[in-house]
């Protein structure tokens, strides 16, 4: 595996927990504010 797929492996990887972690804190803020 070279270098650059390694790259943008990680590189996608970053975005997807980004996604689900927004997804995770405005669900959680959502559930709060129902409250």
């Amino acid at each position: 595996m070279s270098r650059k797929t390694l790259q943008a492996r990680t590189e996608q990887a970053l975005v997807v927990i980004i996604l689900s972690t927004a997804t995770l804190i405005s669900c959680f803020a959502l559930a709060l504010s129902r409250m």
